[in-house]
């Protein structure tokens, strides 16, 4: 009977182990298939769990230079169709 009980406990604690979260190589997947909503549930899953990481400062970090990466300002005498700002004299 005892014996029984060791196990079940080891057998609890490894899953306790081996299923703890990863963030870190989940966020390097979500940032290889660019899944940004992904991301940032992810970031705010880890900061709630483990707010003081070192890796969840550099994620944040990639997860803002990626971000950036895809905005674009530009300067043009004509309007496109996307969202625009117009500088005007006044």
């Amino acid at each position: 009977m005892k014996k029984i009980i060791i196990i079940a406990t080891l057998l609890s604690l490894s899953q306790i182990v081996f299923g703890q979260n990863n963030f870190q190589e989940k966020f390097a997947e979500y940032c290889g298939s660019k899944d940004t909503v992904s991301q940032r549930k992810l970031l705010e899953d880890w900061t709630k769990l483990n707010p003081n990481d070192p890796e969840l400062f550099t994620s944040y970090f990639n997860y803002y230079f990626l971000l950036s990466k895809q905005e674009m300002i530009g300067f043009d005498s004509k309007p496109n169709s996307e969202e625009s700002l117009q500088l005007m004299d006044l």
